[in-house]
């Protein structure tokens, strides 16, 4: 959360000589936020995980609080793991994509 996330908005700043677009999407500056919520692949990451509502209707509040509800959630997905336990290895996997 201090700016130490290798996104490539990130990368620009420090001076590495990076693009600025989402390397997804290619459409949007690749910020830590549009990486995980924001970007169209992400969105549809989440769908496709079938995560509760809390992730699809939480994206308005900061990214910070986003990720600490989701990965202490309690709720259960259908096969009762709870979405607390599941939340950081998709995270995960949507960062392996990028």
């Amino acid at each position: 959360m201090h700016n130490s996330v290798p996104v490539r908005n990130v990368l620009a700043d420090r001076g590495i000589n990076y693009s600025r677009s989402c390397s997804v999407c290619k459409n949007q500056v690749e910020s830590l936020d549009h990486l995980l919520r924001e970007c169209l692949f992400a969105q549809f990451f989440w769908f496709r995980m079938r995560a509760p509502q809390l992730v699809m209707t939480r994206r308005t509040q900061n990214l910070e609080d986003w990720l600490y509800e989701n990965c202490c959630s309690k709720r259960t997905q259908q096969n009762h793991i709870p979405w607390g336990a599941i939340f950081p290895f998709a995270l995960w996997n949507l960062w392996k994509h990028s």
